[in-house]
């Protein structure tokens, strides 16, 4: 019975053990391009490892029960014909619990290597999807939660607005101070977003200067304030350069809120053009092609002279305090 409890346990083992050594190796199955799905493999991971800590202690117990049987065997007081058959019981019960002892560390071994797989998968599949230098999800991701969430819009109708940032006069940064400089601008930008909007809410680097987030349970009333908000917040930055210089710089933004019918093509271009609306207002702006009159907001000042950013005179039914608990 011990034997063919292992063995239901050793197979599926075997089986998913050889496919996530395939999957981390990064090479195709049978010919398959397409690989596994990391996190269906992450889940049959979860179950293998609860499997093994099952049976782990299913042995042990099998252990002190097989256990008690000898001693109450060796406690026998038998006639001199059966003390043979009592002995071959006890070798027959000492062999099994040595077996089972065996099983035990099979087991604790089995478990920690599939742990060690699960948290390599795990890690593999966070690397993918994240950009290196901002530190925030990269365009893969984006494509991933926006799809998510425009399944959400069709399911439970939650609102979603999509905003395409680009960083103004970021070329000048580059070609004035070098690419260094400009790296580390992205980098303090992508932390300053991070740190900055709500858990709900999902920021990705789309671009080499252009970062995308994804506003959830936002209404289109609410859609310009809190963009003019993340606006204005970004041109009150100064981020360092390295050898005690620094550098401001402010968003120009795009942004576009789901409609029926909508898809992650037809929100992006519609956030993309009022990206491009902005660029030739001025820069430092927000602009939508949306038809709400709230989101007409007249460009800032030139960042040459860092001003205190300008910001929109709330309507009746969005304060500024609100707009500002819709970010932090």
């Amino acid at each position: 019975m011990t034997f063919l409890v292992v063995g239901l346990w050793v197979i599926p083992s075997v089986a998913i053990g050889v496919f996530v050594g395939h999957y981390l190796g990064g090479g195709s199955w049978l010919g398959r391009e397409k690989p596994l799905d990391r996190q269906t493999v992450l889940k049959a991971l979860a179950a293998m490892l609860n499997s093994a800590e099952q049976l782990r202690a299913n042995v042990d117990s099998h252990n002190t029960e097989m256990a008690e049987v000898g001693r109450s065997v060796q406690d026998l007081n038998l006639p001199s014909e059966l003390q043979p058959v009592q002995r071959r019981l006890l070798l027959q019960i000492t062999a099994a619990l040595e077996s089972n002892e065996r099983l035990e560390n099979d087991l604790t071994v089995a478990r920690h290597r599939l742990e060690e797989q699960a948290v390599e998968l795990d890690l593999t599949r966070r690397e993918a999807r994240t950009d290196t230098l901002s530190g925030v999800p990269n365009r893969k991701a984006f494509n991933e939660q926006l799809n998510y969430q425009l399944a959400a819009w069709r399911r439970e109708r939650t609102p979603l607005v999509l905003l395409i940032c680009d960083i103004d006069h970021f070329k000048w940064i580059n070609d004035t101070h070098g690419h260094l400089a400009g790296d580390t601008v992205v980098t303090q930008i992508g932390s300053f977003l991070r740190q900055t909007l709500r858990n709900a809410d999902f920021v990705a680097r789309y671009g080499g200067d252009e970062f995308a987030i994804i506003l959830s349970n936002i209404t289109a009333e609410l859609a310009a304030p809190v963009a003019e908000r993340i606006r204005g917040m970004v041109a009150k930055q100064n981020f360092g350069i390295g050898h005690l210089q620094r550098v401001a710089t402010t968003f120009s933004i795009g942004y576009a809120v789901v409609h029926d019918g909508d898809t992650a093509e037809s929100l992006i271009q519609r956030a993309d053009q009022g990206l491009y609306q902005a660029k030739q207002d001025g820069r430092n702006c927000v602009r939508t092609v949306e038809n709400i009159a709230a989101t007409a907001h007249a460009p800032s000042e030139r960042v040459e002279q860092l001003p205190q950013p300008q910001q929109p005179t709330p309507s009746p039914e969005v304060s500024e305090n609100t707009a500002m608990s819709l970010i932090c």
